[in-house]
C-alpha cells in the first residue's frame, strides 16, 4: 500500500513539478500534507526526492499573466480608400487626374492601386497623370508611429514639387496623412501606389 501511495506521488510530481500552474498553492499543500505523512515512515531515498521537489516547488513563481496586444490606434481604422487601378505605378497617364480634390484625411492604399506608396523616383506620366508622387524616404516602423515624410513628384526631375505628409505603419498596411498636392502647383499631381 505505502509503495503505491510513493509511485503516484512521484508521478504526480513528475508531470505536475514541471509545469508552471497558476494557482498551484492548493497543489503544494496537499503535496506538501502526503510528504509529512511520509516523514513519518522510515526514512529512504524516495522520501529524499520527494523532499527535494517540494522545496523546488516552494521557491518557484507562478507563470506571469500572457502579454495583451497594444490596441490599434484610431487612424488605423479611420481611414479613405485609394483602390483605383489607375493610381498603381504600372498604369500609364490615362484618364489624366489630379489629386488636388483630396480632403484632409489618413488615406491607404488598396486593391489595384497597390498596397502602398510608390517609394522610389518612377518615370512620369504614371498612375493616371504627368507628375508622379512618390514617398521620398523610407516607411515607419510599427514602433516609429507617425513620422513625416516628404512626397516628391516627378517631372522635369525626381522632385519638381514636394510636399510634407504624415505617415503610419498599422501593422499590416501603412496610412498617409494627405491633404491635396502642392499648393503652387496642384495638377496634374498624383499619389502613385505599388505592390
Amino acid at each position: 500500500m505505502r509503495s503505491t501511495f510513493v509511485a503516484s506521488l512521484l508521478v504526480f510530481i513528475l508531470i505536475e513539478g514541471s509545469k508552471p500552474v497558476v494557482g498551484e498553492g492548493k497543489k503544494l499543500k496537499q503535496l506538501q500534507a502526503r510528504v509529512k505523512a511520509l516523514e513519518e515512515c522510515q526514512p529512504c531515498s524516495v522520501i529524499e526526492e520527494l523532499l527535494v521537489r517540494v522545496k523546488a516547488l516552494e521557491n518557484r513563481t507562478p507563470a506571469p499573466p500572457p502579454p495583451t496586444k497594444a490596441p490599434m490606434p484610431s487612424e488605423c481604422q479611420n481611414y479613405q480608400v485609394l483602390a483605383d487601378a489607375s493610381r498603381n505605378v504600372n498604369h500609364g497617364a490615362n484618364p489624366l487626374l489630379c489629386d488636388n480634390h483630396l480632403t484632409p484625411n489618413w488615406y491607404r492604399f488598396q486593391g489595384a492601386a497597390g498596397v502602398k506608396m510608390l517609394s522610389s523616383c518612377p518615370q512620369t506620366s504614371r498612375c493616371g497623370t504627368h507628375a508622379t508622387g512618390w514617398l521620398s524616404g523610407d516607411h515607419p516602423s510599427v514602433e516609429e508611429g507617425k513620422v513625416t515624410r516628404k512626397v516628391c513628384f516627378s517631372w522635369s526631375n525626381c522632385c519638381t514639387w514636394s510636399i510634407d505628409i504624415q505617415v503610419m505603419n498599422c501593422g499590416d498596411f501603412f496610412i498617409y496623412y494627405i491633404d491635396g498636392t502642392p499648393r503652387e502647383h496642384q495638377c496634374h499631381l498624383r499619389y502613385c501606389g505599388t505592390n
